[in-house]
C-alpha cells in the first residue's frame, strides 16, 4: 500500500499530523505502536488532570470550612475509584480521537515500525503478523519515555516512573519523589491531598527551576506549606531495601554529608529521553540523541520530518499538535517556518502555574533592559471573594518599546489566563496595550491589566509605591 504521507506515533502530534493531511487532500496513514492518544492522552497529561480534580475537590472542601459549609460526617477518601474516573476520561477521549482517524478516511496501523531507507515501513502488528507499505513523505511523531537514571537500585521493586504511579490503585504511606519539575510537583500534589507524607529530593537549589525565579520561588512556599518535606540541593547516591522491605533512597548534600530516607514507594521524575526506535536505517542527524530538525520541521533526509518530544524543542502536548499541523502542511507542498519563542507553558498545582515568554533572568541575560510588574492576588476582588488570594501574576516587558517580553501567573485560572499574555505577545502589544483593555470584573483576570500598571507603579488596587 502507497501513502501521500505517513504518521509515526498517534500521539497528540502525530493524529493531529494525520487529520490536517487528510483535510488536505491526502492519503494518509497513522502507525502506533501502544495506544491512540500516546503518552498525553494515556499516561500524561489528561490522567493527570483527572486526579488533580479530586485535589480541587479535596481543597475546596478544606475551604469551605471557613465558609459556613458544614460537611456532617467523615470524608472517606476512595483512590481506586477516583483512578477508575480517571481511566473513564482517558477511554472516552482514546475513543474519541481514534473515531476522528476513521472519520477523515486515515488508515491506523497498530504495531512496532521499522523505517528503511527509501520510506518503505515494516510493521510488526500486535497479532504477531506483518505489514509492509510505503510513501512520499513521513512525519516522525514517536515522542519520548520517561527518563531513568543509573541510579544504584532504581530498577528495585516499587521504584516507579510516572506512567507507573498513574496505575497504582493503593496511595503509599511514604512517597520518595526525585525531581521537583513539573512532573513531580503535580504528582506530589495528588498523593498528598490523599494522605502520602512526601518527601521531594531536587538536585538544583530550587523547584521547577526552568521557571521565573519569583515563580519557582513562590512554588517552594507553597510545596512547604502543603507539608511536602522539600530537599534541595541533594543528589541521589542509591535505593536499596532493608530487612523490613522498605525502600531506602540515600541522598548528599553539595558538602558530601549523607542521610536516608524511607519510603513505600519512589518515584522518578526526572525528565524524558526521545522514543527513536527503528529509526536507524534512515541515517537521520541527531542532536544529543534528539532528532535534528530545520525551521521546516524537516529532518536531514528529504522527505522524512520529526515532530514534539523526539525533537527536544518544548516537550508539551499543545507544541507537539502545532508542529503536527505545520509539518504536515510542509510535507504537502507549503512552505511555513516554525516560530517556538511564544509557547505557554502549565503546571497544575493549587495554585496553577501558567508561563509564557522570558523569565526575568533570560530577558536580562539577553540584553534587555527590562521593566517588571507584579500584582498579588489578594489585592484582586475576585480572588478575595472566592478564597483564591494565594498567588501573584508577573509581567516583564521591554523598558524601551514597552513590549512584553514575558509573564508569569501564579494563582487561580492561571493556566487559561496564560492563553491571554501568549495573545498579547504573539501580536507584537505593549505593556500599554493590556491597560487599555477592558478586564471584566469581577474576575481573576482584572489582575494582568493591574501588574501591567505596576510596571509604572501605577496599579489601583495596591497602596502607592
Amino acid at each position: 500500500m502507497f501513502y501521500d504521507l505517513v504518521v509515526l506515533g498517534a500521539g497528540p502530534g502525530g493524529y493531529v499530523s494525520a487529520i490536517k493531511a487528510a483535510q488536505m487532500g491526502a492519503k494518509a496513514a497513522i502507525i502506533e505502536k501502544n495506544k491512540v492518544g500516546g503518552t498525553c492522552l494515556n499516561v500524561g497529561c489528561v490522567p493527570t488532570k483527572a486526579l488533580m480534580k479530586n485535589v480541587e475537590i479535596l481543597h475546596y472542601i478544606e475551604a469551605g470550612k471557613k465558609r459556613g459549609i458544614k460537611i456532617d460526617g467523615q470524608i472517606v477518601l476512595d483512590y481506586a475509584k477516583a483512578v477508575k474516573a480517571k481511566d473513564k476520561a482517558v477511554k472516552q477521549l482514546v475513543n474519541g480521537v481514534t473515531g476522528l482517524l476513521a472519520s477523515n478516511e486515515i488508515d491506523l496501523y497498530q504495531g512496532t515500525a521499522a523505517v528503511k531507507a527509501d520510506k518503505t515501513i515494516e510493521i510488526k502488528k500486535a497479532d504477531g503478523t506483518k505489514a509492509t507499505i510505503q510513501c512520499a513523505k513521513l512525519i516522525i511523531a514517536t515522542g519520548s519515555s520517561p527518563k531513568m537514571p543509573p541510579i544504584p537500585g532504581a530498577d528495585l521493586a516499587g521504584v516507579e516512573t510516572s506512567e507507573g504511579m498513574l496505575r497504582i490503585t493503593e496511595v503509599p504511606e511514604r512517597l520518595v519523589v526525585i525531581g521537583a519539575g513539573v512532573i513531580g510537583c503535580e504528582m506530589a500534589t495528588v498523593f498528598h491531598a490523599y494522605g502520602s507524607k512526601i518527601t521531594m529530593v531536587e538536585m538544583l537549589d530550587r523547584p521547577v527551576a526552568m521557571l521565573d525565579q519569583d515563580v519557582s520561588g513562590y512554588m517552594e512556599g507553597i510545596l512547604t506549606q502543603m507539608g511536602i518535606d522539600l530537599r534541595l540541593g541533594r543528589q541521589v547516591k542509591g535505593i536499596t531495601k532493608n530487612a523490613n522491605d522498605e525502600l531506602e533512597v540515600t541522598i548528599a548534600d553539595q558538602e558530601g554529608n549523607e542521610e536516608t530516607i524511607q519510603g513505600d514507594k519512589v518515584l522518578v521524575s526526572i525528565g524524558r529521553a526521545p522514543n527513536a526506535e527503528g529509526l536507524e536505517e534512515l541515517g537521520l542527524e541527531m542532536d544529543r540523541g534528539f532528532i535534528a530538525i530545520n525551521d521546516h520541521l524537516e529532518t536531514s533526509v528529504k522527505g522524512v520530518y520529526a515532530i514534539g518530544d523526539v525533537t527536544g524543542k518544548k516537550q508539551l502536548a499543545h507544541v507537539a499538535s502545532e508542529m503536527g499541523i505545520w509539518a504536515a502542511e510542509n510535507a504537502l507542498g507549503q512552505d511555513k517556518a516554525m516560530d517556538l519563542s511564544i509557547v505557554p507553558s502549565c503546571i497544575y498545582t493549587i495554585p496553577e502555574v501558567g508561563s509564557v515568554g522570558l523569565s526575568e533572568r533570560e530577558a536580562k541575560e539577553q540584553g534587555y533592559e527590562i521593566a517588571v510588574g507584579k500584582f498579588p492576588l489578594v489585592a484582586c476582588g475576585k480572588a478575595v471573594a472566592t478564597g483564591d488570594t494565594e498567588g501573584m501574576f508577573k509581567i516583564i516587558s521591554h523598558s524601551e518599546t514597552r513590549k512584553i517580553l514575558g509573564a508569569h501567573l501564579v494563582g487561580k485560572s492561571a493556566t487559561e489566563l496564560v492563553a491571554e499574555m501568549a495573545a498579547y505577545m504573539k501580536m507584537g502589544a505593549t505593556i500599554d496595550d493590556v491597560i487599555d483593555t477592558i478586564h471584566a470584573h469581577p474576575t481573576i483576570s482584572e489582575s494582568i491589566a493591574e501588574a501591567a500598571r505596576d510596571t509604572d507603579g501605577h496599579a489601583i488596587h495596591m497602596p502607592k509605591k
